[in-house]
């Protein structure tokens, strides 16, 4: 019986090593939304949305036959964040999802408008924008910044409600949950090197 011999090119099937060997540490993020800078503060947790890509599905006498999708889609922006003393950053939630839709008057766009002007370039000044730009900076190993993901046109589509109960003897902060849409995609920006 004779031997089989099998030259395989070493340099094809390597696995070399990548440039970064370190996974990425949840040490902390920062959420700047650009009409409600006070968020940033209360800001706990956050979800970067997820993406998909439909797929198409192109029919054969013998089988189906997968092909990429040609839209990807977006899961929501969600946020969990404490309410202050005062309560100020839920009201402020609250009277922007309540504008969008219910304003009672142009009076009610008028004193959003003056309430949280439009700070973005380029933005015309008599437009009723009811969104803002929003980035999150997401921070790794020793509270340095990593990469920013930036949103386009956000806008609230849900606020969730909270619990408060009198009977707990205990401190306990109230944090409630916001859910965003945006525009595009996400645009994931390259490495920062903030002060």
């Amino acid at each position: 019986m004779g031997t089989l011999t099998v030259d395989v090119d070493e340099s094809a099937i390597s696995c070399p090593d990548p440039s970064v060997t370190n996974p990425l540490q949840s040490t902390g993020f920062v959420l700047q939304i650009v009409k409600f800078p006070e968020l940033s503060f209360w800001c706990k947790n956050i979800t970067i949305p997820t993406i998909t890509l439909g797929e198409a599905i192109q029919e054969t006498p013998f089988m189906a036959v997968y092909q990429p999708g040609t839209r990807p889609e977006f899961t929501t922006l969600n946020i969990q964040f404490m309410l202050d003393a005062n309560m100020d950053n839920y009201t402020a939630l609250n009277d922007w999802i309540t504008l969008i839709g219910f304003a009672e008057s142009t009076d009610d766009i008028t004193e959003w408008k003056e309430k949280y002007p439009d700070v973005e370039i380029g933005i015309d000044p008599n437009s009723p924008r009811l969104t803002s730009d929003g980035t999150v900076i997401v921070y790794g190993a020793g509270q340095k910044p990593v990469r920013s993901i930036s949103f386009r046109d956000m806008f609230p589509v849900s606020l969730d409600g909270f619990e408060i109960n009198e009977e707990n003897s205990e401190t306990t902060y109230i944090t409630a949950t916001a859910t965003f849409r945006f525009v595009g995609k996400p645009k994931i920006g390259p490495l920062l090197t903030l002060p």
